[in-house]
């Protein structure tokens, strides 16, 4: 997906705490092996959010996000989607699972609320390609 920027404002802002410091974009960054991964980036006193949409080769993203075991799933969001909230070594992750894409949003610096999470989730749905 050429723009990863699937967090409007509000979900940002919530996300990070207070507003970011300039508007979410998209960059690559190359890690030392040479390979790249390109993400939307958010920042706000001392907070960061990455936002990641990929397809999946194998399985579903549904599929993903149920596999996700120690997650702590998010409800109230639109049908034919589905996602949990990983502790990762980023921080606190969203998994969300659309029909197409799995999309991982992960926040370093501040663990949201479930409510703040939901929001996350359903801004996502609403933006993302169907």
């Amino acid at each position: 997906m050429a723009d990863e920027c699937l967090l409007d404002r509000a979900a940002l802002t919530g996300l990070l705490g207070g507003p970011p410091v300039a508007p979410a974009t998209n960059a690559v960054v190359t890690r030392t092996d040479g390979t790249r991964t390109r993400a939307c980036f958010a920042l706000a006193d001392g907070v960061t959010v990455s936002v990641n949409v990929y397809t999946t080769n194998r399985g579903t993203p549904a599929g993903y996000v149920a596999g996700a075991r120690h997650g702590s799933a998010v409800t109230g969001l639109p049908a034919g989607t589905s996602a949990t909230v990983l502790d990762t070594v980023a921080g606190p992750t969203l998994q969300l699972a659309t029909a197409r894409y799995l999309v991982t949003v992960a926040v370093a610096g501040r663990t949201p609320s479930r409510d703040r999470w939901r929001t996350a989730a359903v801004a996502a749905v609403a933006a993302a390609p169907r």
